[in-house]
């Protein structure tokens, strides 16, 4: 079975994948957020979302198991 992780703390996204009914693990990354925007320079909220989003899912899945 594929494992569907959350590499977000966010209270409304883990509520919203519960009420829907999706199993899912929450793993918590330590991007520092600014810092990441900051060191790319980025500032369209499009650009800023895909590139945390791929931070936080290189983190997690550099976590040991």
């Amino acid at each position: 079975m594929t494992r569907l992780i959350l590499a977000s703390q966010s209270p409304a996204r883990t509520k919203l994948l519960h009420y829907a009914g999706i199993a899912h693990e929450v793993l918590v990354s330590d991007v520092d957020e600014d810092a990441v925007q900051a060191r790319y320079g980025v500032t369209d909220p499009h650009d800023t979302a895909l590139l945390l989003a791929r931070a936080k899912a290189e983190a997690v899945a550099a976590l040991p198991e």
